[in-house]
């Protein structure tokens, strides 16, 4: 009587949602590094990771939210070579610098199903018929600078810099009025900002150590389907981070030893979602 006087008539096999998704994923992978030494000082690395992978899935959806039985099934192929490429120098016995150029990649992988029926007007403010079916692989290069140094036995500092470009970015996106969610490419994107790490050693027994970090990630070109401009914030990327952190240690007996340790850590605010519209935007 409930389920009638909500949905103005009895529902089939009384289900009101129910999916199910079966995914099955298999990688194979082959890598290798080769280092030269051209003088004691200067070092060269180059390396490669070759990725192939199967994966296939069978998706079913039942009930009134889901506009009644759906299934479907597919598989895909999908591989990809990765090189890396990098240069050291030490300056001197305690203080080296790097560069480093590397390709990245990440697989794409199915959606789940999306009902058109419940989720139109969601689906229509961002421009579609209906949710993509699954989503592609995205790639990288990753542009790095850095130095690492000791300029005293109690003391180490680490520092880097680098730029990311992106294409084929993977974000999702959540349909707020129908509750469902899918993952789409959106184009290119870049990334670029480093990190400083300290650590100081004022006692034998005594550990202090700070990081920071900073990171400016945008889209590099607008999705105009999705009325997402040029400049528009990558989600899950804040651009503050640091922690900070003091270690005491000293032996209690000659077959014991203790430690007390404290530790913060701080994450800045970031975007959930691409669209200003989404709740999970800030």
């Amino acid at each position: 009587q409930v389920l009638t006087s909500i949905f103005g008539g009895p529902l089939p096999n009384q289900v009101i949602y129910q999916r199910t998704n079966r995914f099955e994923e298999k990688q194979y992978s082959l890598f290798g590094d080769l280092s030269y030494y051209a003088t004691r000082a200067l070092r060269f690395s180059i390396g490669a990771r070759y990725l192939t992978a199967y994966q296939s899935f069978e998706r079913t959806g039942d009930g009134f939210f889901n506009g009644g039985p759906t299934s479907d099934a597919a598989s895909a192929h999908d591989h990809a070579t990765t090189p890396r490429v990098s240069v050291t120098y030490e300056i001197t016995d305690q203080t080296s610098v790097y560069a480093t150029a590397s390709e990245g990649f990440r697989l794409g992988a199915p959606n789940p199903l999306v009902p058109a029926q419940f989720c139109a007007g969601d689906l229509a403010n961002l421009g579609l018929a209906a949710a993509p079916n699954a989503y592609s692989h995205e790639n990288l290069w990753n542009y790095e600078f850095g130095v690492k140094s000791q300029p005293a036995r109690w003391a180490t500092i680490n520092a880097s810099a680098f730029y990311i470009k992106w294409d084929k970015l993977q974000q999702s996106f959540n349909l707020p009025t129908c509750g469902f969610s899918f993952s789409t490419n959106v184009g290119s994107a870049r990334s670029y900002g480093g990190d400083l790490e300290l650590t100081v050693r004022p006692t034998s027994e005594l550990t202090l150590s700070a990081t920071g970090g900073y990171t400016n990630a945008t889209l590099t070109e607008p999705v105009t389907a999705l009325g997402i401009e040029r400049g528009t914030p990558v989600e899950g990327a804040p651009r503050w981070n640091a922690s900070a952190a003091g270690e005491f240690q000293r032996p209690l007996t000659p077959g014991l030893s203790g430690f007390l340790r404290a530790s913060y850590n701080y994450t800045g605010s970031s975007h959930g979602a691409l669209l200003v519209s989404d709740p999970d935007y800030n």
